[in-house]
């Protein structure tokens, strides 16, 4: 589920970015772009890319804590047969 929760905020950034990336263009006169439009752009781009590597980075430390924690009762589990065997 958590997956599936990550891929659509990040379709929701992508579909966000396009529409702002279109709107942008949409100014734009002729195939010469100024630096001012070009520094735009790439700050849209930097913007957007900060934001995916937000989410994947919160989706990476849930994950980690998760599979920590299931680690640890693996642990825990396996010290409790082994005593019960005992």
């Amino acid at each position: 589920m958590r997956f599936l929760t990550t891929e659509m905020k990040i379709r929701c950034v992508l579909h966000e970015f396009r529409l702002k990336w279109e709107a942008r263009r949409a100014g734009w006169e002729g195939d010469q772009l100024g630096s001012e439009e070009v520094q735009e752009a790439l700050d849209l781009c930097r913007s957007i890319l900060a934001e995916v590597n937000e989410i994947l980075e919160k989706e990476m430390h849930t994950w980690v804590k998760e599979f920590s924690l299931a680690f640890t009762e693996v642990g825990r589990a396996s010290k409790v047969q082994r005593k019960q065997k005992s």
